[in-house]
């Protein structure tokens, strides 16, 4: 599959074990705060494409 323009933030698997933690202590609220800015997309900055109409 090509690259659909959405970087997830690098450090957001070192997240995971303590997200993985809290759900399984049904602290739903508290992992759901936790995960939102560490799994959020990042639009990626892609350069504007020139066309030429002819």
């Amino acid at each position: 599959m090509g690259d659909h323009g959405i970087v997830i933030p690098p450090d957001s698997l070192i997240q995971l074990p303590d997200i993985r933690k809290l759900l399984s202590e049904g602290r739903l609220k508290e992992a759901e705060e936790l995960a939102a800015p560490a799994f959020t997309g990042i639009p990626a900055i892609r350069p504007k494409k020139k066309i030429d109409p002819f």
